[in-house]
């Protein structure tokens, strides 16, 4: 019986990980039947599709007011009355902005739990549909272990958000800086001129 029941979740662990890898022979055919993406396949589908669109989605200046920025302006200069645009009220607006990425992140996180419970059912082994017990006590591991990692998941999404929060990279060649600003005006300048 040993020898029976670990191979049973053997067997369920290799249909699981063939699941992921889209080389399952019954993820395939339930795939086929339904015309749905299943498995690895649609976690693909949910980072390269669902997750960029709604990124994409988002507007980086969306919620910000002119009085916002105003606010965050004169909040950061303190008694001094500015020049130039001062960092810490860029910083300010960045961070809030940052803030909002947040949500849809998390949200791939569940997307992909979802994926993940449904592939549940669909790996195990014909053999173990005879063994209720073994059947429930395998779905019920699996749905557990995807809840602690789910929690992993979260916790390091969290957390890479928090960093990106605390620091912020205006070194990046995208990022449009107050010498390349300049220099963009200067172009724009000259291109109106002719």
């Amino acid at each position: 019986q040993g020898a029976l029941l670990l191979q049973l979740i053997t067997k369920f662990c290799a249909n699981y990980c063939d699941a992921i890898d889209g080389i399952s022979a019954q993820v395939q055919e339930s795939a086929r039947r339904t015309g749905d993406l299943i498995g690895g396949a649609k976690i693909n589908h949910i980072f390269r599709s669902q997750y960029a669109e709604t990124m994409a989605g988002i507007d980086a200046t969306a919620g910000l007011s002119d009085a916002d920025i105003s606010l965050a302006i004169r909040q950061a200069t303190g008694p001094r009355s500015p020049i130039f645009v001062p960092e810490a009220a860029f910083e300010a607006l960045a961070r809030r902005q940052i803030a909002r990425l947040r949500p849809a992140c998390l949200q791939a996180v569940e997307l992909v739990l979802a994926e993940l419970q449904r592939l549940l059912p669909a790996c195990m082994p014909p053999q173990v549909q005879r063994y209720a017990a073994l059947h429930d006590k395998l779905h019920a591991g699996g749905r557990r272990a995807l809840a602690r990692r789910q929690q992993r998941a979260t916790e390091m999404v969290n957390s890479l958000i928090d960093m990106e929060l605390a620091y912020l990279n205006t070194a990046h060649p995208d990022f449009v800086g107050g010498s390349q600003a300049m220099r963009l005006m200067a172009a724009q300048s000259e291109a109106h001129e002719y």
